[in-house]
């Protein structure tokens, strides 16, 4: 498939492979937002050489990405719904903060989008998740709503696929750092691997 510059590993919070999979289905299916349940990354993406079964590894399931339009106050609802059961749920396009402090639904405490605005919560926008998710899978009640839901019939795993392989033509590498788009409240650069 291509080559990966950095070991990409799953944790509690950001992680590296939560970053690149939601990275790609966004550039894959055109939407704003990007949302993946952590249970669903089952293997780090190892640094070196990508083959399709180690993309495979991290994503076993032929899970399809699906677009819906949410409100600014359903994707923060989606959030609190991976936190309710102590799961960072994996963005891109947006920015958040949380406290597991917190009592349960008052979990996240900043929300914005990737350039720094804040999510609108009463303004839709185009979400893509798999299609697990979308119905509701691992108890994302907010996201078996929302208008105009779409099952694009892409497979996750071939975004994946498409995005290394598009940073890795000429020689090149997939090379993603984290930018904590994730942060836990109290932990000053955010909470992941490295």
């Amino acid at each position: 498939v291509g080559r990966n510059a950095r070991h990409l590993g799953r944790t509690s919070g950001e992680s590296g492979i939560g970053d690149v999979v939601c990275d790609a289905m966004r550039e894959a299916s055109g939407v704003e937002i990007a949302l993946q349940n952590p249970g669903g990354l089952r293997a780090d993406l190892r640094e070196g050489v990508v083959t399709k079964g180690a993309v495979y590894e991290v994503m076993p399931f032929d899970n399809t990405i699906f677009t819906l339009e949410l409100t600014g106050a359903e994707v923060r609802r989606a959030l609190e719904d991976g936190l309710r059961s102590a799961r960072v749920t994996q963005v891109s396009g947006l920015r958040f903060e949380y406290d597991p402090e917190r009592p349960r639904g008052d979990r996240v405490v900043k929300v914005e989008l990737a350039d720094g605005s804040p999510l609108d919560p009463a303004r839709l926008y185009r979400v893509g998740c798999n299609n697990f998710m979308a119905t509701g899978g691992d108890e994302y009640a907010a996201l078996s709503g929302g208008k105009n839901r779409t099952d694009t019939g892409m497979n996750v795993r071939d975004a994946i696929e498409a995005y290394i392989a598009a940073r890795s033509k000429n020689g090149a590498a997939l090379d993603h750092k984290l930018d904590g788009r994730i942060k836990r409240r109290g932990d000053g650069a955010g909470s992941g691997s490295r």
